[in-house]
């Protein structure tokens, strides 16, 4: 697992060594933003089928289709709790590991 305070530095991490199974990002980070993160890892070959769960501050109704509208694989509104959160991420590595066979 690793760990950026920004979305610059996630895309450095992801580029460079890193091939994760998962993205877990803020919208609204700084530097890059949940969507231009997205977007750039959308854009590499290699990183294009990653799984990518975006989480936001944004409740609204048209936020949550935007963002599912955007492509992400899931749209977690906050406030959420841990155990809603690693149930999610544990069904999409799952789901996501199926598709390996």
């Amino acid at each position: 697992m690793a760990t950026a305070n920004n979305g610059v530095k996630a895309l450095e991490l992801i580029e460079s060594d890193i091939r994760p199974d998962l993205v877990l990002a803020d919208l609204m980070m700084p530097e890059m933003d949940g969507y231009e993160l997205f977007d750039k890892i959308k854009e590499n070959k290699e990183l294009a089928d990653t799984t990518f769960i975006m989480l936001t501050a944004r409740a609204s109704e048209d936020d949550k289709v935007q963002g599912i509208r955007y492509g992400v694989n899931d749209y977690l509104v906050k406030p959420f709790s841990s155990r809603e959160l690693l149930s999610l991420i544990d069904s999409r590595i799952r789901a996501t590991s199926w598709n390996l066979f």
